[in-house]
């Protein structure tokens, strides 16, 4: 992609410089040279009033009608180039903010993969016998050095934490990440597994609180 970008604007470029020369041969007719001595003759009336034509006829500019024709082939040659770059470009930019979001996305479900271990580990289980209400519990208890206790929070269910029950949210990212198309993406741990939710206005309430056969997740 890099290669094909710097080939385009390589080709406008000296697409470019053409048509700067012949535009400025344009606006810069030729002059006449003046005479080498005192003793050249001098053209008479006739000569003047009626040049001698060839087949390249110039225009008062000084340029042909063929290099007119070679500066507006050029103009839409470099039109042509720019918006294929700016295409391009687009493209590029587009693909890389997909990158992005989809790198946030298994970064976010290791990272809540790895609390979930931790709090399994904890709580016997996921039993409720021991009461787990912010992660920032471990860091009391001298665990989760490595992890990052503000990035996701409990959640609070009446539901019990235990292997009967593997669709039971656990935790949730604390704030839901803006995705490329302009939804929004939200990773939640639950008892038996770790998913992703895509919301189209950022709202996940309705996910939340389904019945719990149906929150499978993808």
């Amino acid at each position: 992609m890099k290669m094909a970008t710097r080939i385009l604007l390589g080709a406008i470029a000296a697409a470019a410089i053409i048509y700067l020369v012949l535009h400025n041969k344009a606006n810069n007719p030729q002059r006449e040279n003046q005479a080498s001595s005192s003793q050249e003759e001098i053209p008479s009336h006739e000569q003047i009033a009626t040049p001698a034509t060839t087949g390249d006829e110039r225009d008062q500019t000084g340029i042909s009608s063929a290099e007119q024709d070679e500066i507006l082939r050029l103009r839409d040659e470099i039109a042509a180039l720019r918006a294929q770059t700016n295409a391009q470009l687009e493209q590029l930019q587009a693909e890389t903010l997909s990158l992005n979001a989809r790198q946030l996305s298994q970064e976010s479900k290791r990272a809540a993969g790895e609390w979930m271990l931790l709090v399994g580990a904890y709580t016997e289980g996921f039993s409720n016998h021991l009461v787990l209400t912010n992660l920032m519990q471990f860091d009391a208890l001298g665990l989760g050095t490595n992890f990052e206790p503000d990035k996701f929070e409990i959640v609070s269910s009446a539901a019990p934490w235990n292997a009967d029950s593997p669709y039971v949210i656990v935790l949730r990212e604390r704030n839901p990440r803006q995705t490329p198309d302009g939804k929004w993406a939200r990773v939640y741990g639950l008892v038996g597994s770790v998913t992703e939710q895509i919301s189209e206005d950022g709202n996940f309430e309705g996910w939340e609180r389904q019945p719990l056969p149906l929150q499978t997740g993808p």
